[in-house]
């Protein structure tokens, strides 16, 4: 049994950066990571990564995005290449934005 042909979009090298000296509750951070196409097709059309940020201690989620693909027009993502993208966060202020956070992104999440 072979592999589908197609495009398969993945996340790659993600990196959460405190935007000011220190990570703390109302305090921006910019995340960027890489949606990279393992397929062997390229992209037929715009997609949208979510981004979603969870207090682990309440299992809250703090933060949930969508990031658009189509920003920088509807331009095919080949097989093998990579886009970089990024997002600047503002956590909420307080215990909610406190403590041990995880950042997750998800490629394509409606699987265009």
């Amino acid at each position: 049994m072979g592999t589908e042909p197609g495009p398969d979009l993945i996340v790659r090298n993600l990196a959460v950066t405190p935007v000011a000296a220190q990570l703390q509750s109302g305090g921006q951070v910019l995340l960027s990571w890489e949606t990279f196409n393992s397929g062997n097709q390229a992209t037929v059309s715009a997609w949208q990564d979510r981004v979603i940020v969870r207090n682990v201690s309440t299992n809250e989620i703090i933060a949930n995005y969508l990031v658009n693909y189509n920003d920088i027009g509807n331009l095919p993502l080949q097989a093998g290449a990579g886009r970089n993208r990024q997002i600047t966060i503002t956590l909420p202020e307080g215990n909610r934005g406190a403590g041990n956070l995880s950042f997750q992104v998800t490629a394509d999440v409606a699987n265009s």
